[in-house]
């Protein structure tokens, strides 16, 4: 999984590495991965947080607070659980935006979409949530769509250089949706998402099913927990819309899949 990070994520976790270690820790924990995050100077990760507003000299010793402390090192060191399930979702997250590799920007949100453990949190303490996280990257990526990385304030310009948009703007006539009225923050993170499914299950136009299923992966949202109350997952939506296909338009099963 290792050749999958980028440098500022190899950054942050031999820093989280050397933080456990340093606490005597045989293991690294979402603690640590946080204030490996947040000893990373040049990444997206402190744009994200000035967007929302986050005091970061209060963050950094509430992080540390919450970081556990172990009996002594040993000279093994391994991942918790809840370490482990932190990598796994900055994977799908990294899949998710159609980076090519795992950045800080993607452990951050991890941590997240994770949740369960001191590190959300703290984060969760200081009003970042996985949304409002989400919210601020969609922002920054829009922003620099629009202006370039000279249209963003913040980080140093070059670690901002991968979440540039790797496709071309869709035509003026070909537009997603043309808006009567205002759409929310949340609206427009739907669509997004939506369009990235219909993309990974190879369509070239966003269905119904695509928004539905992007709804289910809407974290934090009421309709997200409407669905999962409901028992409606991802894995059982798209198997309900595979059914559904004539034959001759299923999916090569050679593409990949966009389920978690």
């Amino acid at each position: 999984m290792w050749v999958k990070f980028g440098t500022s994520a190899k950054r942050v976790i031999k820093r989280a590495y050397d933080e456990a270690k340093a606490r005597g820790c045989g293991e690294v924990t979402p603690e640590h991965l946080l204030i490996g995050l947040l000893g990373e100077k040049k990444s997206p990760v402190l744009e994200i947080l000035r967007r929302l507003d986050v005091n970061f000299d209060k963050l950094l010793p509430e992080a540390a607070k919450a970081s556990p402390v172990g009996s002594g090192w040993t000279g093994d060191m391994t991942w918790s659980n809840t370490a482990k399930k932190v990598l796994e979702a900055s994977y799908i997250e990294a899949s998710m935006f159609r980076h090519t590799f795992i950045g800080a920007e993607h452990l951050l949100l991890g941590i997240l979409r994770s949740g369960v453990s001191p590190a959300y949190e703290v984060l969760k303490n200081y009003g970042v949530t996985y949304q409002s996280a989400k919210f601020a990257m969609l922002g920054m990526i829009r922003d620099l769509t629009e202006s370039g990385v000279a249209g963003v304030a913040g980080p140093d310009l070059q670690a901002l250089q991968h979440l540039m948009p790797s496709r071309a703007p869709a035509p003026e006539g070909d537009q997603l949706i043309r808006m009567k009225m205002p759409v929310s923050d949340e609206s427009m993170a739907l669509l997004d998402f939506a369009t990235d499914v219909a993309q990974r299950l190879g369509r070239d136009i966003v269905e119904p099913e695509h928004l539905l299923l992007g709804m289910i992966l809407l974290w934090e949202s009421d309709v997200h927990a409407f669905l999962s109350d409901h028992g409606i997952t991802y894995e059982s939506a798209r198997e309900f819309f595979e059914k559904k296909k004539p034959p001759e338009e299923k999916e090569d099963p050679e593409k990949p899949s966009g389920a978690e």
